[in-house]
């Protein structure tokens, strides 16, 4: 399915992608993501749009893209998530510091005929310790951005608080589903006997990584409850650790019948936990974009997950059970005792027939043309 052709980053990787661009666009992305195949399904169609993605692996790598508009070339710097411009900054002062210096970079880019896009993905980067310099650091990136890439509708009014996007710089593109990046096998059946599970056995699955906003220290505690009257319910924790604090290991290590996987899986790894899964578990503090939602939808498996964010849409939609954020464990725990009955009437095709509607050609098609229809490349770019 996935038309894609891994490009390598560098200064080397930089120029032969603008030998091979011809007539077309070179859009360097940065941060790579390397977790989530999700920049592979957004570009997928990229040959067909003529566009050359190259992966800008460290943030020095940005500049890079000068070396295509030296070639002649139109260039795009699409940027992604923010969160490695002030990562690491001791205080408020370094964190101003870096966004100005960041923001510098990009002048000299825009100055030189790169052109900038921004997707979205969250309102502030997850577990964020500079908020202050961060907004202004987005505000600023707002108002370079030639197109900003938006994934759902209440984007503008998510960000508000924090910073303002302009509207007439937007393209609304909805995250792509997982459709053709994982494989069909294992079956259901198959990945339950490989995982060890019984009939009975009801399977709640976590893949992604962990890390603190995404509320596995109140998963531990409502699995604990919940197995005190229910023996049969099992679940797997899996994905690469990204915390300081080993206590969530040791939290969910203490709960009984939990398979814990705190390492990047693998696609096939992926793919087992999910067909083996009942129900997928997301007890995010925040979201504005899940793609582990629409994992979970691609692999036709429901949800459970507090009422914000993107899960709304999919629990008014019969795709999973939602709690009352605030609820913490009592609320997880609560909705889980509850699962064992959904999951026995919910039809796997309803899921996906939902994530059908995001499927990943048809969105980076959406995505690319809105990109070049913004960005309206003329004789002068070139």
């Amino acid at each position: 399915m996935v038309n894609w052709e891994a490009r390598d980053g560098g200064p080397v990787g930089m120029a032969r992608a603008a030998e091979l661009a011809g007539e077309g666009v070179v859009l360097g992305y940065y941060p790579e993501g390397r977790l989530n195949p999700f920049q592979m399904l957004l570009y997928c169609r990229a040959a067909e749009h003529g566009v050359h993605p190259v992966p800008l692996r460290s943030i020095d790598d940005i500049p890079l893209v000068e070396i295509a508009r030296r070639m002649g070339k139109h260039a795009v710097l699409h940027l992604h998530w923010t969160s490695p411009v002030l990562e690491g900054a001791a205080d408020e002062a370094e964190a101003d510091d870096r966004s100005a210096e960041f923001l510098d970079v990009l002048d000299r880019l825009m100055a030189g005929g790169v052109r900038i896009a921004w997707t979205v993905h969250n309102v502030l980067p997850h577990d964020c310790v500079h908020p202050v310099a961060e907004a202004r650091l987005r505000s600023g990136l707002a108002e370079r951005a030639d197109v900003i890439h938006i994934m759902n509708p209440a984007t503008f009014d998510e960000v508000a608080p924090h910073y303002a996007l302009p509207a007439g710089k937007a393209i609304l593109v909805r995250h792509p589903s997982y459709r053709g990046a994982y494989p069909e096998q294992p079956g259901r059946a198959a990945a339950r006997r490989m995982m060890g599970y019984r009939p009975r056995d009801l399977v709640v699955g976590f893949v992604g990584s962990i890390k603190p906003y995404k509320g596995l220290f109140d998963l531990a505690a409502a699995l604990r409850l919940v197995q005190e009257e229910d023996p049969y319910m099992a679940a797997v924790v899996a994905g690469s650790f990204q915390m300081d604090d080993p206590e969530v290991l040791e939290a969910l290590g203490a709960v009984p019948r939990l398979d814990l996987i705190p390492r990047r899986t693998s696609v096939l790894e992926v793919t087992t936990i999910m067909h083996a899964a009942d129900v997928a578990v997301l007890p995010y503090a925040a979201s504005l974009n899940s793609g582990a939602a629409l994992l979970a939808a691609t692999f036709g498996v429901p949800i459970v997950a507090p009422r914000i964010g993107p899960f709304v849409e999919m629990i008014e939609a019969g795709l999973g059970l939602g709690y009352d954020p605030a609820a913490g464990v009592s609320g997880i725990a609560g909705t889980l005792r509850l699962v064992r009955d959904f999951v026995a009437g919910f039809d796997s095709r309803t899921a996906r027939d939902y994530a059908s509607r995001f499927d990943p050609v048809e969105v980076s098609d959406a995505f690319l043309s809105g990109l070049l229809g913004r960005l309206d490349f003329g004789q002068a770019d070139a």
